[in-house]
């Protein structure tokens, strides 16, 4: 087991180390890969450790919490540009994340199994899901904007606080989320 949560953190590691470049028309395959490839290894990790019913446990709580940010953020980065520029910032939490479920993952947690799951339930767990992984890259975007500020104040930009999205367009993205 603790090998298929180091493969899901792994997959991970390319995403954060392409972002910390300027995104240029050439190397947009090559972002969109290691994104997808961010998507896909926590995802099925997630989906791995829930196939046999609900699982407690924070170490699959946070796998899958990581699948559904990784997810949202995906959907979000092709659709606005802004969102891309965040790359840097998300990863890096979700790998942070990913270290804490792997320090976790030994912990003891059992399957809640039931017969039928009321529909109300699932709605409520799908709803829960995405409401945290939309405030998760909303606290993204404000630590973006937190960095920004910082960096303006002391008059001394660097390459990472460049890279992430200007102090007005993060604004308007965490509001845009947070609605």
């Amino acid at each position: 087991m603790p090998l298929f949560g180091s493969l899901a953190l792994a997959a991970l590691l390319p995403a954060a180390l392409l972002s910390r470049g300027q995104l240029e028309r050439g190397a947009m395959a090559a972002y969109w890969a290691s994104v997808l490839l961010a998507v896909a290894g926590p995802t099925i990790w997630a989906i791995a450790q829930h196939g046999d019913g609900w699982r407690t446990g924070l170490a699959p709580a946070l796998w899958l919490a990581i699948a559904i940010s990784a997810i949202l953020f995906a959907a979000l980065a092709a659709i606005d540009p802004v969102v891309r520029r965040l790359t840097p910032l998300l990863v890096g939490y979700l790998v942070l994340l990913g270290l804490v479920a792997l320090a976790w993952q030994p912990a003891p947690g059992r399957p809640l199994r039931a017969a039928v799951w009321p529909a109300w339930l699932q709605v409520h767990i799908l709803v829960a899901l995405v409401s945290y992984g939309l405030l998760t890259l909303a606290a993204v975007a404000g630590a973006g904007v937190v960095l920004q500020e910082r960096a303006l104040r002391r008059k001394q930009p660097t390459a990472f606080t460049r890279s992430l999205p200007a102090i007005v367009e993060g604004e308007r993205l965490q509001t845009a989320l947070l609605l």
